[in-house]
């Protein structure tokens, strides 16, 4: 899986996207794994005609169509649908006209912050945004796994990125949807889920506390 490359293809090909889900909480800092690479894509003729011609000569294919049907890659075939899961030379790419909870293209790129990587400058989802994606549980998670998110991945020009995390954090403490939630708040000397060393009958669950 070649996800560096498919980024500059897409880059240099001028199509615009936003990054969304896994990756995305990779470009914020996250130690989240993925397989694969998910696009937000702009549903312009001009675009779909780029991003048909960006990855034909990788040889995308639907995923789960099987071998010995045809399968036509061109921009009517993108203005066609709205999701296409796709397996190509470069990795498994799922390209999204709509992303729930955001929305279509426009209103990713409206959440979206400008990251340098993959040796390009592209638009992931804000922090806000990606939160968004997750059910409260899954939300939990995935705030756990950005013990290494860097302070600021927002342009200087942006001080209120920690701000707007910080308020995340805090509200997706209380978002435990453990039937025996404790209610307790976190601070600076409290665990918001306690340990398996608290008592079985007031622990919520046994979610550990991600730390900053």
């Amino acid at each position: 899986m070649n996800f560096i490359r498919a980024v500059q293809v897409l880059v240099d090909a001028g199509v615009e996207f936003v990054i969304v889900r896994g990756w995305s909480a990779i470009l914020h800092g996250s130690s989240y794994v993925t397989r694969d690479l998910d696009v937000c894509f702009s549903r312009s003729r001009e675009n779909l005609k780029r991003l048909a011609a960006a990855l034909a000569p990788f040889h995308p294919r639907l995923r789960d169509l099987s071998a010995d049907l045809p399968f036509v890659w061109d921009d009517a075939t993108l203005r066609n649908g709205s999701v296409f899961t796709l397996v190509t030379d470069l990795g498994i790419i799922d390209l999204l006209a709509e992303v729930a909870a955001v929305g279509g293209y426009g209103d990713a790129l409206a959440n979206s912050v400008l990251v340098h990587s993959f040796e390009r400058d592209v638009r992931t989802l804000d922090l806000a945004a990606l939160f968004a994606l997750s059910a409260p549980r899954a939300a939990v998670r995935t705030l756990v796994s950005f013990r290494s998110w860097s302070p600021c991945s927002r342009p200087p020009s942006e001080p209120d990125h920690s701000l707007r995390y910080s308020a995340l954090k805090k509200n997706l403490y209380a978002a435990c949807d453990c039937p025996r939630h404790c209610g307790r708040k976190p601070s600076s000397t409290t665990r918001p889920f306690p340990t398996s060393a608290d008592n079985a009958a007031t622990r919520p669950c046994s979610r550990s506390a991600p730390t900053r």
